[in-house]
């Protein structure tokens, strides 16, 4: 997958774990060796970053009038 168009985007995520973030996506840092990791800016203003394998769900969110 293209991590990297997520960059900007404001995005739902849970985890594996069935934690759950909602936020703009600032970096994605592809460190290598498959290892990739999305950090973002939650609707609290925190800095979250996840393992993209922890991820078991990613979408883009869209405001009610359909506009991202």
């Amino acid at each position: 997958m293209d991590w990297e168009k997520w960059e900007g985007k404001k995005v739902f995520l849970r985890t594996d774990k069935d934690k759950v973030f909602s936020g703009i996506v600032k970096e994605v840092a592809d460190i290598g060796d498959g290892i990739i990791f999305i950090s973002l800016i939650d609707r609290f203003g925190l800095w979250i970053t996840v393992p993209v394998s922890k991820i078991a769900e990613l979408k883009e969110e869209v405001e009610k009038n359909g506009q991202p």
